[in-house]
């Protein structure tokens, strides 16, 4: 590790130990009437790519500290090994597992199961290609996370996948709560690109706005569709937005009434053991769970999380 880094994670521990929230201007929050979820961070593509304002490590370290700050809480990192494959990759995964944190496999190329010329035995050998890269580490779990949400868009397809991850000992690393955090940090990056001294809070608050309306979304379709409340797991990317303003979130999810639980946990409840047969295959599992219910069925949106959906508020928002 790099003195620069230590010693902007001497600064960054601070602004922790301050209260994060303190040293910002005032969060701006739209409540939403959902209270009392249990829910789970989880973060997929840790990856090398440098980023304004933050570095790889820096990046990474930021993210890690602030689960620790939050009584060292556990969470979940989807590798997709491409993007990781290098030495300074090998510490970024290092200092995951060196943190009793969960290593999920995310495949090694981040193929798009749906598209035409990605077929069953490509995509089943590219999971086995980044399980190869992590499975000697002492957090790898046999949890698969498909790359975009998508499971296939034939029965065939999808079910040549489901066989083959029962034949190799995987259950699938669903998420609940799907987002479009890297759609808000694609956002901020190309702003900051272009002007590095853009003021960067309105993202911030964004940023956490949006992730509180997906949290009550898909918390009150489980309440309508399940008879029991389950443990949420939440769909984040290992970004610069996440680095920058995680720490704003969990304050959030605390004031909102929320308990973050770790990854593991949520995990083990017997609802992540499922393997929805629905078409398309993929999402999130609720919105799997909700597209055949009588409250839901045909009144769904597709896909669930888009570019699309946040573009049009962003741009009147000037972000």
């Amino acid at each position: 590790m790099t003195l620069e880094v230590i010693m902007e994670r001497r600064k960054f521990m601070k602004y922790l130990a301050a209260g994060g929230l303190s040293l910002c201007l005032p969060l701006k929050l739209v409540s939403g009437s959902t209270t009392g979820v249990r829910i789970a961070l989880t973060f997929d593509d840790p990856h090398h790519r440098h980023t304004p304002l933050l570095d790889p490590l820096e990046r990474n370290y930021r993210i890690l500290d602030t689960l620790d700050s939050h009584s060292e809480l556990k969470s979940a990192l989807f590798v997709s090994g491409a993007n990781i494959d290098s030495e300074e990759g090998e510490e970024i995964l290092g200092s995951w597992n060196e943190r009793n944190h969960i290593l999920g496999n995310h495949s090694y190329s981040h193929l798009y199961l749906n598209s035409p010329d990605i077929g069953a035995d490509r995509y089943a050998a590219d999971i086995l290609r980044c399980e190869d890269m992590i499975k000697d580490y002492e957090g790898f779990r046999r949890i698969f996370r498909y790359p975009y949400l998508k499971a296939g868009d034939t029965e065939t397809e999808r079910d040549a996948i489901y066989a083959f991850l029962r034949e190799h000992g995987y259950k699938i690393g669903h998420v609940t709560v799907d987002t479009s955090d890297w759609y808000i940090d694609q956002r901020l990056t190309e702003r900051l690109s272009t002007n590095p001294r853009a003021d960067i809070l309105p993202y911030r608050d964004y940023y956490v706005n949006h992730l509180l309306g997906r949290i009550e979304y898909y918390n009150t379709m489980a309440e309508n569709i399940l008879d029991h409340p389950i443990p949420h797991v939440i769909l984040l990317h290992h970004n610069l937005i996440n680095a920058l303003f995680l720490p704003d979130l969990m304050a959030a999810l605390d004031a909102e009434g929320h308990t973050i639980i770790d990854a593991e946990e949520a995990f083990a409840d017997e609802i992540y053991s499922l393997m929805p047969e629905v078409m398309p295959a993929g999402e999130s599992l609720i919105f799997a769970l909700a597209m055949h219910h009588e409250k839901y069925a045909g009144k769904l949106r597709y896909p669930t999380e888009s570019a699309k959906y946040e573009e049009n508020a962003m741009d009147s928002l000037g972000l």
